[in-house]
């Protein structure tokens, strides 16, 4: 799974209810798919039971993730040119 994850750039782990699906989750950045991971842990927090992704080509490049302190997610794109930074809301 090492290898698969080199192109990863980021991961964050959310434990936050603001997006409560995402908790007890890593989520990565994927710069070369342009897209959003979410690796979703047991409940010991050691082992991957599901990957979900999101946002696949929506945004271009995902350089980083971010979680602010009130459980906000932030995606963070490295488009050369028109790079953003992405509230995403919560669903």
């Amino acid at each position: 799974m090492v290898d698969q994850l080199k192109d990863h750039k980021a991961s964050i782990t959310n434990n936050n209810d603001a997006k409560p699906q995402w908790k007890n989750s890593l989520l990565l950045a994927v710069l070369k798919d342009s897209e959003l991971l979410q690796l979703k842990l047991n409940t010991a927090g050691d082992k991957v039971e599901v990957v979900n992704t999101f946002y696949k080509s929506t945004y271009g490049r995902m350089r980083d993730v971010a979680i602010s302190p009130q459980g906000d997610v932030y995606i963070i794109t490295s488009n050369g040119t028109n790079d953003k930074i992405i509230k995403v809301s919560k669903q």
